[in-house]
């Protein structure tokens, strides 16, 4: 099953309150918003004044430093990050 199809069936259990097939309303939250994080997001890109460019997390928010830029996920909350026609 793809990961999608997993966050489909989730969101269908917490839609028609049968979340109790897992073991909390809040599990049930939890495994959906992990999975998410498997589908990968491009990176915020913020131009500073000085017309550097900084990346950011999509989902945290975190600052990327230089020897961070092209890893694969992000370091503080686990987002895959998909670096794909993103300039350096």
């Amino acid at each position: 099953m793809k990961i999608d199809e997993q966050i489909f069936v989730y969101k269908e259990l917490l839609d028609n309150g049968k979340a109790f097939l897992v073991d909390s309303y809040e599990d049930a939250e939890r495994i959906i918003e992990a999975l998410e994080k498997y589908i990968p997001k491009k990176p915020n890109i913020k131009v500073l004044k000085s017309g550097q460019k900084t990346y950011n997390c999509p989902s945290c928010d975190c600052d990327y430093n230089r020897f961070y830029i092209g890893k694969p996920y992000c370091m503080y909350c686990g987002q895959k990050i998909d670096w794909e026609g993103v300039e350096e």
